[in-house]
């Protein structure tokens, strides 16, 4: 049940970061991690939260039967809607393929779960995620974030939509 998006041309960050740019993302990426693991806990799964970079960001749990139900990758990004003349540092969307989440990626076809990619708009505090399921793990090549994901304030069908579909592809997998 992976959410579509219409191929765009991915788009890369205009510079290199400095070490204290380096550290200061560092840091807002866990704190976000941290809420996304809370996020998760709120919907009843158990969550085993990681921070070391050769380990999945989480792994989700049933509650009852402690069996894994996915394995999420958590991405946070500062996401500014594209215009011409504005040069910040920051961009539209952001483009994941296997080797940018590769400890989730591999941790998902180990435990035979689904691989869920967690992006955060740390501009508008908005979650979006994308559901590959472990059949099509093999074939999963990229995803890129929507568009509207960098509209402040993003449209609220679009977030409701996507939260929809994450809570009905948990349920199912809870049942």
């Amino acid at each position: 049940m992976a959410l579509t998006v219409a191929p765009e041309k991915p788009a890369f960050a205009p510079r290199k970061l400095t070490r204290e740019e380096g550290l200061e993302a560092r840091l807002s990426g866990e704190a976000w991690q941290e809420r996304s693991a809370e996020f998760f806990r709120g919907l009843g799964l158990e969550v085993l939260n990681n921070f070391k970079h050769t380990k999945p960001d989480h792994i989700l749990y049933r509650p009852r039967t402690k069996g894994p139900v996915a394995v999420v990758a958590v991405k946070s990004y500062k996401l500014l809607p594209y215009t011409p003349t504005d040069h910040r540092h920051a961009s539209p969307q952001r483009t994941i393929t296997p080797a940018l989440i590769s400890a989730e990626f591999n941790a998902a076809k180990r435990q035979k779960t689904a691989l869920i990619i967690e992006v955060v708009n740390k501009v508008t505090d908005t979650m979006w995620f994308y559901i590959v399921p472990h059949r099509q793990l093999d074939s999963f090549c990229r995803v890129t974030t929507p568009s509207w994901l960098a509209q402040n304030p993003p449209p609220n069908n679009k977030l409701e939509e996507n939260y929809k579909q994450l809570t009905h592809f948990l349920k199912s997998t809870l049942t």
